[in-house]
């Protein structure tokens, strides 16, 4: 039953490849996009702090290949990291600081968080 879900997953993120490639006007077939989607994949098994560095040689290897200029390859592989990056750094911040209280929004998600009539 949850054969299938890897394979979707892989996909979207393809889909991602090509949406940020466009951007950028890079313009990828959608096994080319699974290629480079596969290159980053391999990437990870250089043991880097956030993948950076083994990310983007990956990248832009890969998009080289394909015939894509250095630079706009390199700027795909930067923007794109940052794409995966930036959520999940922002979602921990909001999460540690609303846990850790050193902050004052995380003062303010506790008291929204308390019963009404608690005292501080």
């Amino acid at each position: 039953k949850q054969v299938w879900l890897s394979p979707l997953s892989w996909a979207w993120e393809t889909l991602l490849i090509l949406f940020v490639a466009g951007a950028l006007g890079i313009s990828l077939h959608f096994a080319q996009a699974f290629a480079v989607l596969t290159a980053f994949n391999l990437s990870m098994v250089v043991p880097i702090p956030a993948n950076a560095g083994a990310f983007e040689v990956a990248a832009t290897y890969a998009l080289t290949a394909f015939g894509v200029p250095p630079e706009k390859a390199v700027a795909f592989a930067l923007v794109y990291h940052l794409v995966l990056l930036i959520p999940g750094v922002t979602a921990g911040a909001i999460f540690f600081s609303a846990e850790s209280g050193r902050f004052e929004f995380a003062r303010a998600l506790k008291r929204l968080r308390e019963p009404k009539g608690a005292t501080p």
